[in-house]
């Protein structure tokens, strides 16, 4: 009896091809969506009353940061490094070294 799968690296159901997809864009839209920037959301945890809301909080902060983070590198791979971004404006990252 025949195997229903394919055989090789590209032989996805369309489950799969649209489970990836659903991923990818929840990521993207993460990243795009960001109300605020860690810088932020870092004071916003210094300034919580209790030790226990800021240990609640940090988490998220860290989290922003990564994202900023990859998309910093990301934006210096694509534009050579050179700090600026497609339109020759400096980038965000002011305190990445290159």
């Amino acid at each position: 009896m025949k195997s229903r799968r394919g055989n090789g690296a590209f032989s996805l159901t369309s489950r799969s091809v649209a489970l990836v997809g659903t991923v990818l864009l929840c990521m993207m839209m993460q990243s795009a969506l960001a109300a605020e920037t860690a810088a932020t959301l870092y004071k916003q945890c210094r300034d919580k009353p209790s030790t226990a809301e800021q240990r609640d909080c940090y988490p998220a902060a860290v989290r922003q940061s990564e994202i900023e983070l990859a998309s910093a590198e990301k934006s210096a791979r694509r534009y050579g490094g050179t700090g600026k971004d497609q339109s020759g404006e400096p980038c965000n990252a002011s305190r990445t070294r290159f």
